[in-house]
This record gives C-alpha cells, sequence and structure tokens, in this order.
C-alpha cells in the first residue's frame, strides 16, 4: 500500500516537469494522520560538519505538499518536526516522493521515500545503518549500561573493549555497502561522512579524483576534496595538526604546551554516554602515568554549563578545553571528528600512533610504553 501511495504522488505530477526543469528539483510528501500544528522545514546537509541548515519552511495542507526547490544537486533533509526525517541525494530535474504514515504508530512513523536511484541509495543506506548499528552495537552497549548500574567493572572493562570492535564491525559494514552500491552517484557523499580516513583512504581519494574530472562544478566535489586532504593530515605517522582552544576560564592552551610527552587528545561531549564512561578510565590513568603522559580533553558541547557540570562529575582535572561550537569547530572539522568518542595518540615528537583507543586496550598501551 505504501508504494502504491508513494507512485501515485510521482505520477500525478505533470510528466514534463522531469525534463523541462534543469536547475531545479522537485520534492513531495504525504503524511498520513498529521499531528496538528505540524511544522517541515527543508534542510541542506553539511558533510563537512555533520550539521544541518535550514533552508526554506514548507507550506503544506494537512501534511501535504509539492514544491520545486532551485538549489544545486546535493544531500538534502525534510524534517517532519516532532514526526520523523527523511535524508536523500537529489540531481536537477528529478522528483522525490516521500510518504510518512502514523498509523501503526505515532512513536515509530513508516516512512518510504522514491523518485531516482540517488534518492534511494541514501533511503536504503540509512535503513541498512540503523538495522546493522541495532544488531551490532545496540545490544553491546545495552549490556554496558546494566554492568554499570550493577558497579561490575570488569564486565564493563570487557564489553567496552568488545564495543570498539563492534563499532569497527558497523563501519566497514557501511563502507563496504556504498563502495558496492553507489557507483558515482552523488549520494556517495552521504556516505563518506563515515568513511574511516586509514581504512577507507584509497577509496576515497579514487571518488575525489573522479568526481574532480567528471563533477567539478558541484560544491560536493569541493567538500570531498576538503575530506580527503583533512584525511592525509591525521593518518597514522602524521604530525598532529595545530590546537589552540581556550579552557572554562578563557586561557588558550596548545597542543604544542605539551610537546615532549605522550598525548591523548580527546574528541567527547557531555551528552555521550560512552565518552563518560571513557573519562572515569582517563581520570584513573591520570593518576598513575600523570607525570609521564598527558590528556587533552576537547568537549563538542554547546553550553559552557552542562560541559563544566560534566567536567565536574567525571573528574577532568586535566587540560580541558571547547570552543562550544559543536560538530562546527574549527578543530572538530580539522580532525575530520565526525562521531565520538574518538581520540588521537599522540608521541612526544608530534606524531599520531594510535586512533580511538579505549578501555583495555589503551590500558595495555600506556603500560606497554611505561611500565
Amino acid at each position: 500500500m505504501k508504494r502504491l501511495t508513494i507512485l501515485f504522488i510521482i505520477f500525478i505530477l505533470p510528466v514534463t516537469w522531469l525534463t523541462a526543469q534543469e536547475k531545479s528539483f522537485k520534492v513531495t510528501a504525504f503524511v498520513h494522520k498529521p499531528p496538528k500544528n505540524l511544522v517541515i522545514l527543508f534542510k541542506k546537509i553539511q558533510l563537512t560538519e555533520n550539521t544541518t541548515v535550514v533552508l526554506d519552511t514548507i507550506e503544506h495542507t494537512n501534511g501535504k505538499f509539492s514544491q520545486a526547490f532551485n538549489y544545486e544537486p546535493g544531500i538534502y533533509q525534510v524534517d517532519f518536526q516532532g514526526v520523523t526525517k527523511a535524508n536523500f541525494a537529489v540531481e536537477y530535474g528529478q522528483v522525490i516522493a516521500i510518504s510518512v504514515d502514523l498509523r501503526p504508530s505515532k512513536s515509530n512513523p513508516v516512512v518510504d521515500l522514491m523518485g531516482s536511484y540517488d534518492a534511494e541509495y541514501v533511503f536504503q543506506y540509512d535503513n541498512f545503518r540503523k538495522k546493522k548499528f541495532a544488531e551490532l552495537v545496540q545490544p553491546v552497549r545495552e549490556k554496558i549500561k546494566r554492568f554499570q548500574e550493577s558497579s561490575q567493572k570488569d564486565s564493563v572493562a570487557y564489553y567496552t573493549q568488545t564495543e570498539d570492535q563492534k563499532m569497527t564491525e558497523y563501519s566497514d559494514a557501511l563502507a563496504e555497502f556504498a563502495k558496492s552500491y553507489f557507483g558515482h552517484s552523488i549520494a556517495l557523499f552521504y556516505a563518506a561522512i563515515r568513511l574511516d580516513p586509514d581504512r577507507d583512504f584509497a577509496f576515497m581519494e579514487e571518488t575525489s579524483e573522479w568526481f574532480n574530472q567528471n563533477r567539478p562544478e558541484l560544491s560536493l566535489t569541493k567538500e570531498l576534496n576538503d575530506k580527503v586532504q583533512r584525511a592525509k593530515n591525521i593518518r597514522l605517522g602524521s604530525i598532529a595538526p595545530v590546537i589552540e582552544m581556550p579552557d572554562a576560564d578563557g586561557k588558550v592552551i596548545k597542543l604544542s604546551d605539551f610537546k615532549g610527552s605522550y598525548v591523548l587528545v580527546d574528541f567527547w561531549a557531555s551528552w555521550c554516554l560512552p565518552c563518560r564512561r571513557e573519562n572515569l578510565n582517563y581520570a584513573t590513568l591520570n593518576k598513575k602515568y600523570r607525570d609521564q603522559f598527558k590528556f587533552f580533553s576537547i568537549s563538542i558541547d554547546t553550553s559552557k554549563n552542562q560541559w563544566q557540570q560534566a567536567e565536574k562529575k567525571d573528574g577532568i582535572s586535566w587540560a580541558s578545553v571547547s570552543d562550544l561550537q559543536g560538530w562546527s569547530g574549527n578543530v572538530v572539522k580539522i580532525y575530520d571528528v565526525s562521531t565520538i568518542p574518538a581520540n588521537f595518540l599522540i608521541d612526544p615528537h608530534g606524531k599520531i600512533i594510535s586512533k580511538n583507543i579505549r578501555g583495555a586496550a589503551l590500558n595495555k598501551k600506556l603500560s606497554e610504553i611505561f611500565d
């Protein structure tokens, strides 16, 4: 029934529109049983910042709309506020049709999307991503939460290491999905957010070269070029990029202040539960290796109060900074951080020697270096 509804949305549009409009695309949507006062926003997904920017508020009639947009090909989102969001890739001349059905469950709406290979690739990727996360990562996090509540530290440590392994499996599965199905669709840019700068670098570089030769006019091409350059700058063995950021008192702390020491640069946030859990491990390690090893925490919070409260609760007594710009922060972009927790282990010469090392693996690495 969903597909019949969404096909109807497409076929009632003038057929000539698909070929006649060279510098625009169209989005149509139908929300079954929409809530009162529904607000629908049209957003651009900023791949380099892992954020969205509101472009338009869409006028609708009881959850229905059909609107042409004169934006360039790219990755966009229709945000049915308080209901659901639909992400898609779109080229000029394409029609995207979205169906949102709240009848089965208002808290878990059924969403369908059709209109082009580009749009459906993103839709399928999102579904695959959610399925894989629920299959690989979520069960482990639920176990960690239960063991934390019962103060079983050994079990928490064990499953934290398991979580890291499952996150790697998850990332590899997403990368393989994109490489196998996307070809040279612009949907590939959406998947690029989660590509690993070390394991997937060759693929990123090849893709960047293809789009430079064949689609140089796209803003997305420039964004991918920037991502590839950032990936080069933070590969294992590279000199860590410069960091200069203020602490809570406004004092600027630099990565170069720790020259000659091993340093763990850690990106975290007050709302990130795995990050908060790891802060407790850092506090223990900081006491043990205080004179030999330094922690440098970078919060991507946007609220100073929440950042400081989390610092106090987690026992962060080492260098801790934030520009309070969230995902838009300059250092976040330079280090190509799109998910957290994320960290970089840097040697006394300033070289990146390990990434995303946590829990028992971090304990073992520091023991190998110092004990």
